[in-house]
């Protein structure tokens, strides 16, 4: 098996590792905080995820970055909304999930997946979607619950 398969395995584990990390976040909310938080954080989860699909499906009906040479990185948009739904839950959980998210991309970058520039405008363009969606939902859960 040659470096460049290894590194693929190592990037198509990424996705589903994250996502294995938000169902335990939001197993420990239902546990710790019962239901109605918890049901709050599967609604984000699933709000996150379903603004991934949606600007996938619009880009690709409307070719939105292709118009610019570039190309919308879904695997950017999705490892950003765990990185984001995971941003409330503490400082250990929000550094290690951070400077996994940023290995994540030099790694997309090295495999030549995607360019600096497809990763940077999905980034910015669905970052204030995704804080905004999650404050609306995180403003319903007492501050002092998320920091913990």
């Amino acid at each position: 098996m040659s470096l460049y398969e290894k590194l693929d395995w190592v990037a198509d584990s990424y996705s589903p590792i994250l996502l294995v990390i938000a169902i335990s976040v939001i197993v420990h909310v239902f546990r710790t905080q019962g239901r109605h938080q918890g049901s709050l954080r599967v609604a984000q989860l699933f709000l996150l995820l379903a603004l991934v699909y949606l600007l996938q499906f619009i880009d690709n009906r409307w070719m939105i970055w292709h118009s610019f040479g570039l190309d919308y990185s879904t695997h950017t948009a999705f490892a950003l909304a765990i990185v984001v739904f995971t941003w409330f839950d503490g400082r250990k959980l929000r550094i290690g999930i951070l400077i996994s998210f940023i290995a994540y991309l030099l790694l997309m970058l090295y495999q030549q997946y995607h360019t600096v520039a497809d990763m940077v405008t999905t980034i910015l363009v669905l970052t204030p979607l995704m804080y905004l969606i999650s404050r609306l939902l995180i403003r319903v859960i007492p501050t002092s619950k998320l920091a913990t």
